[in-house]
């Protein structure tokens, strides 16, 4: 009899132990899938704040400079010097051609104008056909110089290119919007380049859409253009 309780004590031991190790391998199982997860969620959460900081970094990133903007060592000395012995004689020639231009604009318009007007006057007044034949060839004639010659034209784009020499040097003086950072000496030089050479493309359309010829490149300065 001691032996079989014995052996009923020992098998309820049993039973028992095999439970608490059934128990503890059960914990164990959703302890590790959770340090998985865990483990992925951080990898996902670095990979996603190095992205992060990768897309501001590269949006944050100042745009590449144009090869204008990366020449530096231009002194404010030479940048004055360009101004005076470049900007200044290049406006006052285009004012001069334009202020010509317009002249010969208005006075062959308005010759025009009193010659085709005093015919018939004339033929009322004096009945003398010499007198308006002269009248007639003479308002011919200057319509025939103002189509020829396109003063309007030459007065409005000397014009302009002057107002635009005379409003980037007042523009770099008072140091006003482009010439306001530290290269704004190198500014001056590609902005007033730019816009003589724009006129000069201008020029050469016009001489080779009035004679059918490319005019020779003596130089870049209208001065020069002028004496030709």
């Amino acid at each position: 009899g001691g032996r079989h309780e014995i052996g009923m004590v020992a098998a309820f031991v049993s039973e028992q132990v095999a439970g608490f190790a059934g128990m503890r391998t059960t914990a164990r199982v959703p302890q590790g899938r959770d340090r998985t997860n865990r483990n992925a969620a951080r990898f996902r959460t670095g990979a996603v704040v190095n992205k992060t900081v990768e897309q501001s970094q590269t949006s944050s990133a100042p745009p590449a400079k144009t090869a204008a903007e990366t020449v530096i060592g231009v002194r404010p000395e030479a940048a004055a010097a360009y101004v005076e012995k470049r900007l200044r004689p290049q406006l006052a020639w285009y004012e001069a051609k334009a202020k010509r231009a317009k002249t010969w604009h208005f006075g062959l318009v308005g010759t025009q104008l009193v010659a085709t007007t005093m015919i018939p006057v004339v033929n009322a007044v004096t009945h003398s056909v010499e007198a308006s034949t002269v009248l007639a060839a003479i308002a011919a004639i200057a319509t025939g110089f103002t189509q020829m010659a396109r003063h309007q034209s030459h007065w409005l784009r000397y014009r302009d290119t002057a107002n635009g020499l005379e409003k980037t040097i007042l523009h770099y003086e008072l140091e006003l919007p482009p010439f306001v950072d530290t290269d704004r000496h190198v500014q001056l030089i590609v902005h007033g380049d730019r816009l003589l050479g724009e006129e000069g493309a201008k020029w050469m359309t016009t001489v080779r859409s009035a004679t059918g010829k490319t005019p020779a490149a003596k130089g870049a300065s209208p001065i020069e253009k002028d004496e030709e």
